[in-house]
């Protein structure tokens, strides 16, 4: 359940933070690492 509520909300702050901010450089790396940790919690949920 938490994946389901919590993967929207992320993006749609991600998206209004790269879209308003001017240093783009970190921009790229919040969205990277946050990009890892949304793929690690999605395979812990499906593989156990």
């Amino acid at each position: 359940m938490m994946p389901l509520v919590l993967f929207p909300l992320i993006w749609a702050i991600l998206f209004f933070y790269t879209y308003l901010t001017t240093n783009m450089r970190r921009a790229q790396w919040l969205l990277a690492a946050l990009f890892v940790s949304n793929s690690l919690i999605l395979t812990f949920q499906f593989l156990g």
